[in-house]
């Protein structure tokens, strides 16, 4: 579903919900409190406690120029034409890793829902083997290439999916010790993000040089973001604008979820084969080359359509459960070179 965000031209400023924030910390720690961890570097265990329902801000603004014959674009993205709930599971996990997945239900200021959708995974592994390394934008196509990190010394790999589950980009990064919350800093090359493609109209970039630092303030956390927008073409990076980003989490009582709780908990059945389907695909055994377009549609709009067909009784069917696997990876594989 497209996302209608509102954009307007404002100063080049961030929202921040200080004062919402502390009127909120008293309800949502009685209904979901965070246990912060005694170490310095936080593990797995602690990664897990982001699990939750939030109230969610977005943010994203250009703040300088890179390229001096850039224009600046005076809009800032942000999501207050909604009021946007996410609700965060824990989905999977292993002796090394975490996935979590967040659902969005964005209602009005009045209380009604406009829609929900299944947002973005993130998958947090400690001291994987490899990585998918983003490598550009080739014609309109995105690739990946397998990248051994053993040499890389980085011990933690953030991986943020895309919504059908494909490669979005893998970020290499490190917790900071000695600071009294806990953050995690990491950076990565990625495609253009789908706030700018899809809701924001551009098409004159790419592809997204980020950093980002995830920040946990026990009963909330925030992603600070610091960009540079660039243009890739035949393996040269264009850098043209500097954008600072922000994502604010609040928790909320987990009531506050429940709709898209229900929502979500009625499709997972089909995406628990979904993520099987990618985890056996992306097993890091070769490079991936995607390909946008096949007959008139995308990956992601054939596999919403096989979701719309099976959800509803993939889970207690079998033979159906067996077709989805079966079109899935004919599907994955008919979106790649």
């Amino acid at each position: 579903m497209k996302l209608l965000w509102k954009t307007m031209l404002l100063p080049k400023q961030l929202s921040v919900l200080s004062v919402l924030f502390a009127s909120l910390s008293t309800s949502a720690i009685q209904a979901n409190t965070y246990q912060r961890s005694n170490v310095l570097t936080p593990d797995l265990e602690e990664i897990k406690q982001l699990a939750g329902c939030y109230l969610v801000d977005y943010t994203y603004a250009e703040t300088e120029a890179v390229d001096p014959n850039y224009t600046m674009d005076s809009r800032v993205y942000d999501a207050n034409q909604y009021v946007v709930k996410e609700l965060i599971k824990v989905v999977d996990e292993g002796e090394d890793y975490v996935r979590l997945q967040h659902f969005m239900q964005a209602d009005s200021h009045r209380g009604d829902t406009a829609f929900m959708m299944r947002h973005h995974g993130e998958i947090w592994r400690k001291k994987p083997m490899y990585r998918y390394k983003y490598l550009g934008r080739f014609g309109e196509n995105d690739r990946w290439a397998v990248e051994p990190i053993g040499a890389l010394h980085a011990p933690w790999v953030r991986e943020i999916l895309s919504l059908d589950d494909g490669l979005r980009y893998q970020c290499l990064g490190t917790w900071v010790e000695g600071h009294k919350f806990s953050e995690f800093n990491c950076g990565a090359f990625a495609p253009i993000p789908g706030r700018e493609s899809r809701d924001m109209g551009r098409s004159d970039y790419n592809t997204l040089s980020r950093q980002s630092s995830v920040i946990s303030y026990g009963n909330s956390w925030i992603e600070r973001q610091n960009n540079i927008k660039t243009q890739f073409s035949e393996g040269y990076k264009h850098a043209l604008v500097k954008e600072i980003g922000k994502i604010w989490s609040v928790r909320l009582p987990d009531n506050e979820c429940a709709s898209v709780a229900d929502w979500a908990e009625k499709r997972q059945a089909f995406w628990d084969i979904l993520a099987d389907v990618w985890r056996n695909t992306l097993d890091g055994s070769t490079d991936f080359n995607e390909v946008k377009m096949v007959e008139d549609s995308t990956r992601s709009d054939k596999i919403n359509s096989l979701l719309t067909r099976y959800y509803k009784t993939v889970k207690d069917n079998p033979k159906h459960a067996e077709v989805v696997r079966d079109s899935l990876y004919k599907i994955i594989e008919q979106h790649r070179e």
